[in-house]
Parts: C-alpha cells; structure tokens; sequence
C-alpha cells in the first residue's frame, strides 16, 4: 500500500525521535477522522493476509468489512512519517483493562523502531493502573514486540494468543548488563545431542519436585545446521512467577540467572554454553520453538537459508546478542509461516494408513 500525504504537523500532534536501528525517523501522531476508515481497512488487510492465510482464514471482503463496521475515529491515532500516513493504534479502554484493538504499520516503516515507540507512547498515556490487553495471531511475529514491553500470555484459541500486561509487571532484568561477545558459527557438531542430554538430565533431576518438561531447541538441535557453539534448552513449569520452586534449584547445579522479564527467564552456565530459557507451561513460544526446530530437520532448503542468513549477519560486528537475534527475525518469520503451513495441512489431512 502507498503512503497518503498528510500535513507535517497535525494539530495536537507532538513529534517523537524513534529509538532506530536503521536511517533515523521521526514519528508523530495524529488524531484520525472518518475519511481514514477505507486506507485504514486497507492497511489492516495487507499486514494480516499473510497470517491469516496461514491459518486458512483469509477472506479479503471480511478482513476489511470488520474494520470498517467498528471503526471509531475517537480511538484510533493515525501513525505518520516524514508526514505520510503509515499507521494506525486504536485503543478501547474499559473498566478493568485498555485493550489495543489495532495496531499496523506499513513494511517500509516495520523494523526501524516506530513500532516500540508508538506502543510506548501508548501505554504512557494510558498509564492509570489498568492492565492492557490484545490478541495476535497464532505464529504472528508482532507478538516479539509486545513481549519486549512486557506483555505475558494469558490464554490461546487455535486462531489467536491473547496477552496481557499488568502495570505492576517487573521490568526486564539482565544480570551484568549488555555483553559483546564473539560470535561464531560452528559446523554441526555430532556431540550436541549429547551434551543436551546431560543437561536435560541434571535439569531434570534438580526439578524433579515439580512437572517440567525439557526440550532441546535452538541451531544445536538440528543435525547439519551450523551453530554458536551454545545449547538452548527449553524448560516448561507450572508457575513461572514461582521462582521459588526453581531458581534456586537449578542454580544448585551450576546454571545462573541471566534474563528475568515478563514470561521468560534465562538462566546459563557460567562458561555461557549452554542456555535454560524456562516458560509457563502452555506458553505458545515454546510451541513455536518446536515448529521451527522441527520443521528446519525435515526441510534442507529452509535449513540451508537459515545457515546462510546467519553466516551473512555474523560477518557484521555486533555489539550485543539481542541485537544479532534481531536482524534474524524477518527470516525465521518467513520459515515460520512455511512452517505452521505445512502444520496446518498435515492435520487437515489426519494420520495417514
């Protein structure tokens, strides 16, 4: 979809630096008015189509007839750039939650830092100790952001996850701080699934009070896939806020807190080899972590983008890891959606005989 001009300061509107990692923009809202309604629907069909049709449920009159049908301009802020029209954030307050209803932004504009500024902007001026909420689409990438401003999920139907962000929520905690460190791809390394199984183990053991469940996710646990020589494993437990029940525990048998935010904890030897990523069982990352991993040992074509997208990112220097595992979002997205496709068909057609 084309930009629409705009005046380069509505009235009302304040302009914001955004926090960027490319070319530097600045942002502005403005209030919209019923003459937004059809570019707005528009908008909403072109950033959804490719979810929606993952999931089969693509229905190019319904994507736009929802909209227009509920629209209120009273509650949607217009998102402009270099004055164009690139966005919109609608949010519907009520009394025990503000729920953010819309929330799209053109791809041009994607991945230059507008999006965190504008949901920041939001949940500042809405900052009166109600919670927030929202739901995305099942495998939908949006909901990396959302979790960065530390929405948790809450519950999921096979279309959608719904997350929630409650005020009192801790910010994200990482223990030392930012850290360079080098990063290199290694080839497969057969002795992986070894050191995972060890691992899995003495995790295992050390929570052996508790139901957690232990899976081996990342680069590592595809065979042929070259890797940072760090093993990712996933830990599932009942209650994540009850820290109680494992941190302590694990951190009896050589693992250390690295990462503590909303619905995600890291914990990680001290060599920094292996990484424990722990989450609330039912958490849909875990699920998406299965997909992708499973997914990349059946597809070598998929397996080798991947490789070959990391070996092009690792020759740039990088100050922070998050940073890297950024700029392999657009990607694994992309091998996502291909993915949970072939998710979908598989149980459409139901065990073969």
């Amino acid at each position: 979809m084309s930009s629409r001009p705009a005046p380069s300061r509505p009235a009302g509107a304040a302009a914001r630096p955004a926090v960027a990692t490319g070319p530097a923009v600045e942002w502005l809202l403005r209030p919209s008015a019923p003459a937004d309604a059809h570019w707005m629907a528009e908008l909403r069909a072109v950033v959804m189509q490719p979810d929606l049709e993952r999931l089969r449920r693509f229905d190019p009159v319904r994507v736009r007839q929802r909209f227009l049908d509920a629209f209120d301009p009273a509650r949607t802020s217009v998102i402009l750039v270099n004055g164009s029209d690139v966005g919109l954030i609608a949010v519907r307050s009520e009394d025990d939650a503000h729920w953010i209803e819309h929330f799209y932004l053109q791809s041009s504009i994607q991945g230059l830092g507008v999006g965190s500024e504008v949901l920041r902007s939001m949940i500042d001026a809405h900052g009166d100790g109600r919670p927030f909420r929202l739901n995305v689409l099942q495998g939908s990438p949006a909901r990396r952001l959302y979790e960065r401003h530390g929405f948790v999920f809450e519950h999921a139907d096979p279309v959608g996850v719904f997350l929630v962000r409650d005020p009192s929520a801790p910010q994200v905690l990482l223990v030392g701080g930012t850290e360079k460190r080098l990063l290199e791809l290694h080839d497969y390394d057969e002795r992986w699934p070894a050191v995972f199984a060890d691992h899995a183990h003495r995790i295992r053991d050390a929570l052996a009070a508790s139901d957690s469940d232990v899976e081996h996710i990342g680069s590592t646990s595809v065979p042929g896939l070259a890797a940072k020589p760090i093993i990712d494993i996933a830990v599932t437990v009942n209650d994540l806020t009850a820290e109680g029940q494992y941190l302590d525990a694990l951190g009896g048998v050589g693992y250390e807190l690295r990462v503590r935010e909303p619905g995600h904890r890291l914990m990680r030897t001290p060599e920094r080899d292996v990484h424990v990523h722990i989450y609330e069982r039912g958490d849909q990352a875990v699920t998406e972590y299965l997909v992708f991993r499973d997914h990349l040992r059946a597809d070598a074509d998929d397996r080798a983008l991947y490789e070959e997208t990391k070996r092009r990112l690792l020759a740039k220097d990088w100050d922070d890891m998050n940073a890297y595992a950024d700029a392999k979002t657009d990607v694994i997205s992309e091998i996502k959606s291909r993915a949970w496709t072939l998710r979908t068909e598989a149980s459409r057609e139901g065990p073969r005989r």
